[in-house]
């Protein structure tokens, strides 16, 4: 193929994939905002985007279900203590979680149905709208007036980005001195005492809500009450 004819052929193709992919406005309509709680108890929040020339029936659903991730049905979480002079005291514990979030299937599928009730058949779920991270130490908190929290805050070493869209995960890693690991083996046996500990995550929405902030929080004693976790 001569560069003449390659210079007519990308436009060309270029038009036709535009064609065949429009592109997706995720500039939300503020109006349109719907929310629901499903039965398992997940907040969801749905906003239509505007879409030129069209009836607008693209919807967007901003961040929600944070969760530990799972992987083939089990939870992406890890806690483990020693003894190391084999006293009957803890030394140490290290313990490690994967979060992340978005709707499940079947939630988006409860949500979807939700969406439809008053008849517009039309409506589809385009995903999360794009977003950012919040800069420094906002983008991910613990948050909790307890023991258990403070401890939690004290052991964190490491954390990774903030996941962006659904499914993506952030690795969180603590390293527990003696003390410390006592009282949190303790509570994730007497998950009671894990009452009140939440994990944020803060985004920017960027396109959809420029310059704003959304938070999303999960229920740390019921993430370890689901995992089933066991020493």
């Amino acid at each position: 193929m001569n560069r003449y004819k390659k210079q007519i052929l990308i436009p060309v193709l270029a038009g036709l994939m535009l064609a065949v992919f429009p592109s997706r406005s995720q500039q939300l309509i503020p109006g349109s905002r719907k929310e629901w709680i499903l039965p398992d108890c997940t907040r969801v929040v749905v906003y239509k985007a505007e879409t030129p020339g069209d009836v607008n029936n693209a919807c967007y659903y901003l961040p929600a279900n944070l969760r530990i991730s799972e992987k083939n049905g089990k939870p992406e979480f890890s806690f483990m203590s020693w003894d190391s002079d084999d006293d009957g005291h803890i030394d140490g514990a290290i313990m490690h979680l994967l979060l992340t979030w978005g709707l499940t299937e079947v939630q988006e599928a409860r949500t979807l149905g939700l969406m439809r009730q008053k008849g517009d058949s039309l409506l589809y779920l385009a995903g999360a709208p794009m977003m950012s991270a919040r800069q420094g130490n906002v983008a991910f908190k613990i948050v909790s007036d307890t023991q258990t929290g403070d401890v939690l805050n004290q052991s964190l070493r490491s954390q990774g980005s903030p996941p962006l869209s659904p499914g993506e995960k952030m690795a969180l890693s603590f390293f527990f001195s003696p003390g410390n690991a006592a009282v949190m083996e303790d509570a994730l046996l007497h998950t009671e005492k894990l009452k009140g500990i939440k994990f944020q995550l803060s985004f920017m929405l960027n396109e959809a809500f420029p310059g704003q902030p959304y938070l999303l929080e999960g229920d740390f004693q019921e993430w370890i009450n689901k995992s089933g976790w066991k020493k």
